[in-house]
């Protein structure tokens, strides 16, 4: 859905209509960041940030029609804060959840449920063709429910996890917080340019 959102951006930008283009990036990159985030649990530091570097270009369109927009708002710069460093910040969080003995049992169970969701997204019922029996028909939508389900119970679960998770580790919190232009701002010595 993502690649389609940017595609269609990318069709409005060549066309000069950067307006259009805008909302269709940003939901492009947020969805690809949501990915990256998803799945970042079960990969090594080099993994993610391999994987970042592929989808990177979803973050230059954005970026480049703000630019042609002429009214570099914060978002799009947000949006470059969250991508700058997102790998490192992510992982020194893990490293801090997995070392607090109260967490690392929390921790070990949200690692192995995003294996399982990362597993079962690889994992869609195929369709049948259009010419398929009714009986084939009745046995993907059984197929497909059952996936539906639990998909959503292990979404679920992920969720209360990171709950529990974030009550108990700042680091971990802040890492599903986004960083914002004014928070960098606040950072940076006065007189210094945004």
């Amino acid at each position: 859905y993502a690649t389609s959102l940017n595609n269609l951006a990318v069709l409005y930008y060549s066309m000069g209509d950067s307006a259009r283009a805008e909302p269709l990036y940003s939901q492009a990159l947020q969805l690809q960041r949501a990915n990256l985030n998803a799945n970042a649990l079960v990969q090594s530091a080099r993994q993610q940030n391999r994987n970042q570097a592929s989808v990177r270009y979803y973050l230059d369109n954005r970026l480049a029609n703000a630019v042609a927009l002429k009214s570099l708002s914060s978002e799009p710069l947000e949006d470059l804060w969250r991508w700058k460093g997102a790998v490192t910040t992510r992982q020194l969080a893990y490293r801090q959840v997995a070392a607090n003995p109260q967490l690392a049992p929390l921790f070990t169970d949200l690692q192995s449920l995003s294996r399982q969701l990362s597993a079962l997204t690889g994992q869609t019922p195929v369709p049948p063709a259009k010419t398929a029996s009714d009986a084939e028909k009745t046995a993907f939508e059984q197929k497909r429910q059952f996936w539906n389900d639990r998909f959503a119970t292990l979404s679920r679960q992920r969720e209360d996890l990171e709950q529990q998770i974030a009550a108990g580790s700042e680091e971990f919190r802040r890492i599903r917080e986004p960083l914002t232009v004014a928070e960098v701002r606040q950072w940076l010595p006065a007189g210094t340019a945004f």
